[in-house]
């Protein structure tokens, strides 16, 4: 079940509007992709007609609060122990695969995607659900071609994605506006189907690099940065293309380099968000590890609260509580970096390693 299945014609015409959108392998994948947009047409079309009105009107309660850092850096498990509050609206799995017609089509779609959505995400034990908070960026590529999850769909054009979506490098006005509309669209209708007082808490890593067109939207928005130690980011990550690659890719992605792809993109992303993190008010912006929300999850997140004079901390606390006493033990991954993958991190992200004073984790084994 691809994502792109949840698109609408025109974003998937598109979509597929390249030099060669899919190998020949992967032409029932394209198929199977057509089919479903086509089935969903008349769905999608009749709840845009009917609720469009209404989701333009809408003016959320407060603006949101947006989770951000690099992918693999914990933001996911940072958003679902947040979730528990429930004052905030977050995006989940139904809503970010299928964001024009979620609304009308609840329980049908949620048979079927129950079928095929794996109980973990694959590249960890992370618990999988369609009723799980997510990130909405699935959603924005299901708008628009403007989307960080095209660099799985077709890895030919990977750098070309990342830096349009993730960097807002060589986008024409038109792009970004299409991509402001459909973004705008998208938080409206999550808010007129959670009520119109919950305020939104949305989790998205490519939302690092884009706080200053974020602020220009939202200009009270808060920020919370989760960081994790480099080392494990980098091995994580390449872990974690592999796997996403499998199940989404369009195209061969045999011959691509993804080590050089995962220290160029968190170079890139780390320095624009040292360059815009000082655009933010302090009052906005909360920065922590992934460490410390491990060692004590229920103080990192009390802070939070704290700092940015949330409402209804205590209340949140206990369901905080209560959600990890269920998580029970988390099995982590473990990892192996060959030396010469340590100096490539040691050269790259230098300027990471001294800002947060990581070093090599223990857990992770170090081979020739």
């Amino acid at each position: 079940m691809h994502p792109l299945c949840g698109s609408n014609l025109t974003t998937l015409l598109r979509a597929f509007y390249r030099p060669q959108p899919l190998t020949w392998k992967k032409l029932p994948m394209g198929l199977i992709i057509t089919a479903s947009v086509l089935a969903r047409f008349p769905f999608y079309q009749f709840e845009r007609f009917i609720h469009s009105n209404a989701i333009n009107d809408i003016v959320l309660p407060s603006d949101p609060i947006f989770i951000i850092g690099h992918w693999r850096s914990g933001t996911t498990h940072l958003h679902n122990l947040l979730s528990q509050d429930p004052q905030f609206g977050s995006i989940n799995f139904l809503q970010t695969a299928l964001p024009w017609d979620f609304i009308g089509q609840v329980k049908l779609s949620k048979k079927i995607l129950k079928y095929f959505l794996p109980k973990n995400r694959g590249m960890d034990n992370v618990k999988l659900t369609i009723d799980t908070p997510q990130e909405e960026e699935m959603a924005l590529g299901n708008m628009g071609s403007l989307c960080y999850y095209y660099c799985y769909y077709f890895p030919h054009e990977i750098e070309n994605h990342f830096d349009r979506a993730v960097l807002f490098k060589g986008i024409s006005t038109e792009d970004l506006k299409r991509f402001e509309n459909n973004f705008r669209y998208l938080l409206k209708k999550i808010t007129l189907f959670h009520g119109l007082n919950k305020r939104l808490l949305l989790k998205n890593p490519a939302n690092t690099g884009r706080i200053r067109w974020l602020r220009k939207l939202y200009p009270n928005a808060k920020f919370i940065h989760i960081h994790r130690n480099s080392y494990s980011v980098f091995s994580s990550t390449l872990k974690h293309f592999h796997r996403t690659m499998a199940a989404f890719a369009c195209q061969s992605y045999r011959n691509i380099d993804f080590e050089k792809i995962t220290l160029r993109h968190y170079r890139l992303l780390m320095q624009r968000y040292f360059k815009d993190r000082n655009s933010i008010p302090a009052e906005n912006l909360y920065e922590l590890s992934l460490d410390a929300v491990e060692n004590n999850a229920v103080m990192e997140i009390d802070k939070i609260y704290q700092h940015f004079s949330l409402p209804n901390r205590v209340n949140a606390l206990d369901s905080i509580k209560y959600y990890i006493k269920k998580l029970g033990n988390y099995k982590k991954n473990s990892y192996t970096l060959t030396k010469n993958q340590i100096s490539n991190v040691n050269k790259d992200w230098d300027f990471v390693l001294k800002e947060y004073g990581y070093n090599i984790p223990n857990k992770i084994e170090v081979e020739d």
